[in-house]
């Protein structure tokens, strides 16, 4: 039926949509069904492989005992030349009526061939014929008639082949009955399984594992793919599946070679299919130094480590971010650090200039510095009576007079502070107003704190305008923000540092303090460093978060402040995807805090490889 298309497509329908219990067919929607071009190659492949399949068998189950294949055309053209009763004209007997496998040599039949056509011409041979009763009888090389013995109730058999005598050669003729060809045909090579795989994207410098996908009608075996150590990968045949670490991107062409699995020596194939690496993510930021001679031109990256008073450390540093390195733009982040106060206080700031303001570099680092140096003056000026302040708070905030204790503290404070956030407002608006008169260009966040031992505990305060986190921490205990980010409509919306925000109740309202018998850091950050380790504002609430922030932290920490401060920087180079601002990171740290294992490269956050400045993010 393949072979001469008699309806072949509709047949092939037909029997599949009947056998799935679809009996509900029309004709009419089955031929138009049949004749479209989807059915007919998928019923064209499938009968290819079933033909592949049905040689290869034929071939393992003994072809060498069964009669040559013929087409069918050419079987049908040898039937028609026989009668009903299974004789041709001359009366011989059909050679399918001889089992192919017969001892009968060609020569015995001929001889028989040629007795019956002289059998006229024996003597009394006709006598002898009907003497046995079969008119059709062959005699055998004597002459003789074989026995009749069915009436003896034996079973009827073939006669022993007759023995030809040495000088006994029959007439040649030409009058032959068909043969039977008992020659082995040579066996037709096994038709290629048509197969198809498939292997998932891979990326560069990612572990890459992956299993090989296989679509084949046939059950193959994959023994080798060619091209893959280019990419660098390899193919483990045993368990089929892909491994290794990509070193390049691009498209590969491989080449899977395969055989059957029922008979391996049936032959090899091989089918090419494509393999994509994707180029790493990190690899596709670019690093542009800023322009030296931009207005406001400062530092890419920056850091700084300062011994304090007693066994108090600080280090901080600043890392632009990768939206700026792709461009070529200036870090907008800043900071400062004061420790040699006279009056024994430690003064941190980070500031954020805003992205949207051309000049707010310049304003994060007027805010960040100007701040904490009127600070660092204030507190001198105001050191006795603001330690009797803080001494009276801390014996008193249990008692019934707390309430007072903590106005007066707070008082204090705002004396203290009051000017460190005017002073930078008033210098920030005499640069704008030298510039294009306005100051919103160098908008900017501030997050300002000081720090003192007093009486046995540890006194901070600060002040916190815009997004970001300043928080007094001690290691699985305790975590007290001085202050809460300013979110705005939007994402990415804060409060800035500007003229309103110097008015006494603007100011008042934005201080904070704490104080504890022992604390493990104080900590001030940028939103570029908040954001991807905490996410949200209500998990810079939660102790877990800042524990797990913590574990990160505490290893960048070193008896050398200088030290600890570069391990900042190669830590804040971590990968966030999303998340490509400036990072700033300011910590205040006692001596015994330090673990004493300080390798920047070790923590779950940073790259394998070893982080550079100027290094790319997803």
């Amino acid at each position: 039926m393949y072979r001469k298309r008699n309806n072949f497509h509709q047949n092939i329908a037909r029997a599949i949509l009947l056998e799935k219990c679809r009996p509900f067919v029309t004709e009419e929607a089955l031929a138009r069904f049949s004749q479209t071009a989807r059915v007919q190659e998928e019923i064209e492949l499938f009968s290819q492989n079933f033909l592949a399949v049905w040689d290869h068998w034929s071939k393992e189950k003994g072809a060498a005992t069964m009669e040559a294949a013929k087409p069918a055309e050419e079987m049908a053209k040898e039937t028609d030349q026989f009668g009903e009763d299974g004789e041709s004209g001359t009366g011989f007997p059909l050679a399918e009526k001889t089992p192919v496998d017969s001892a009968l040599p060609e020569k015995i039949v001929d001889n028989q061939v040629h007795l019956r056509e002289e059998k006229g011409h024996v003597e009394d041979g006709n006598a002898s014929s009907k003497e046995h009763g079969d008119p059709e009888a062959i005699p055998t090389a004597d002459g003789s008639y074989p026995v009749d013995r069915e009436g003896d109730g034996e079973e009827v058999g073939l006669p022993n082949p007759p023995i030809e005598h040495q000088n006994h050669k029959p007439p040649p003729t030409n009058d032959k009955p068909p043969g039977v060809n008992l020659a082995k045909e040579p066996a037709k090579p096994m038709e290629k399984p048509q197969a198809r795989f498939r292997l998932a994207n891979a990326t560069v410098d990612r572990d890459y594992t992956d299993a090989l996908a296989i679509e084949c009608p046939a059950d193959i075996s994959v023994t080798k793919i060619t091209g893959l150590s280019d990419a660098g990968l390899e193919y483990d045949p045993k368990e089929t599946t892909v491994t290794g670490r990509p070193v390049k991107p691009g498209e590969f062409k491989l080449s899977a070679q395969y055989r059957l699995k029922t008979d391996p020596d049936a032959g090899t194939w091989s089918q090419d299919f494509t393999f994509i690496v994707n180029p790493n993510p990190r690899s596709l930021w670019k690093e542009i130094p800023s322009d030296p001679n931009a207005p406001f031109s400062k530092p890419d990256n920056a850091n700084q480590g300062k011994l304090g008073h007693g066994p108090w450390m600080l280090a901080a540093a600043s890392r632009r971010g990768r939206s700026h390195a792709h461009v070529g733009g200036c870090r907008d982040d800043d900071f400062y650090l004061i420790a040699s106060n006279t009056s024994g206080w430690h003064v941190l700031a980070v500031s954020d200039g805003a992205g949207s303001a051309k000049f707010s570099r310049e304003g994060a680092r007027i805010a960040a510095r100007r701040a904490s140096e009127v600070l660092a003056d204030r507190l001198d000026e105001l050191s006795t009576k603001l330690e009797e302040a803080v001494l009276a708070w801390q014996q008193g905030r249990a008692g019934e007079t707390a309430d007072e204790q903590k106005k007066s503290l707070e008082q204090s404070l705002y004396e203290a502070f009051r000017l460190a956030v005017y002073e930078p407002v008033k210098e920030i608006d005499q640069l704008a107003k030298g510039e294009d008169g306005n100051y919103r260009n160098f908008y900017t966040t501030l997050l300002l704190c000081a720090h003192k031992t007093i009486g046995d505990e540890q006194f901070v305060a600060g002040y916190w305008i815009g997004d970001g986190a300043l928080a007094v921490y001690a290691e699985g205990e305790y975590i007290q923000l001085l202050g809460e980010s300013d979110g705005g409509e939007y994402a990415g919306q804060t409060r800035f540092l500007d003229p309103s925000a110097v008015s006494s109740e603007e100011i008042l309202r934005r201080i904070r303090f704490d104080s504890r018998p022992e604390i493990s850091a104080v900590l001030l950050m940028t939103d570029g460093v908040s954001d991807p380790k905490f996410e949200t504002d209500a998990n810079l609430q939660r102790q877990e978060k800042w524990d797990g922030f913590w574990k990160k932290i505490k290893p960048q920490l070193d008896k050398t402040p200088e030290k600890t401060s570069k391990n900042f920087l190669d830590w804040l180079g971590f990968w966030s995807p999303g998340n490509h601002d400036d990072r700033t990171l300011a910590v205040l740290y006692p001596e015994p805090t330090v673990t004493g294992t300080t390798s920047a490269d070790t923590p779950e956050d940073v790259p394998k490889e070893k982080i550079t400045e100027g290094s790319g993010d997803e």
